[in-house]
């Protein structure tokens, strides 16, 4: 099965674009904007834009004090190489700062470099504890990826079935590779399992539903 299909570095740059207007919205909601709000709004509408070094200049601070998106921002930024010399070990420290915080991208895009050993001894175990974390936030993608190793065995043991209710439920969240890894899974179990993988999905999606 391939690994990510329709996944890259487009998809992972969107990650840092999509927030902008809940980042809006949540300053209208509060009726007034902090400093630190302000700087990371400024580094959104920079990076909106396309000027990271803006970027960059108005997360780290923010980074460094210990606010999670931007820890996830300025993560992304090193791991793209975009205004900053690409950087694993920067991108896995400021990923794993955020992740400890609970944030379920930083445990998403974390569990990638665990899963390919960028800036970080590869540990394939350690990756899918992180999907799972995030997954148990809903993140689609870690999801996508909590199926893709219960279908190769790899950091859990093989198991079509669960991997089947993880691709249906991830694409039920509107993470397209999932669409792909459902449709070839499915050719791969019987009716039975089918059934099973469905009632399995359709449960965490009723346990976990949409904000």
């Amino acid at each position: 099965m391939d690994r990510r299909p329709g996944a890259g570095d487009a998809v992972r740059m969107n990650c840092i674009l999509r927030p902008v207007l809940l980042a809006a919205a949540g300053v209208a909601a509060l009726g007034s904007v902090t400093p630190a709000s302000a700087d990371f709004a400024a580094g959104m509408e920079a990076a909106r834009r396309g000027d990271f070094a803006v970027a960059v200049q108005e997360w780290t601070p923010l980074a460094k004090a210990g606010d999670a998106q931007a820890q996830v921002n300025l993560a992304l930024m090193f791991e793209l190489g975009a205004s900053v010399d690409q950087d694993y070990e920067q991108s896995a420290h400021w990923y794993g700062l955020a992740a400890e915080q609970g944030d379920a991208g930083a445990q998403y895009h974390l569990g990638l470099h665990y899963q390919s050993g960028l800036g970080v001894a590869q540990d394939s175990v350690r990756a899918v504890a992180l999907f799972q974390q995030s997954a148990d936030q809903a993140h689609p993608g870690a999801m996508y990826e909590l199926g893709y190793a219960f279908h190769e065995g790899d950091g859990r043991p093989k198991d079509l079935v669960q991997a089947m209710a993880w691709f249906i439920a991830s694409a039920a969240r509107g993470w397209s590779p999932s669409v792909p890894a459902r449709n070839f899974t499915e050719r791969q179990l019987t009716d039975d399992e089918l059934t099973k993988a469905d009632g399995l999905a359709a449960a965490w999606l009723t346990d976990h539903p949409r904000p």
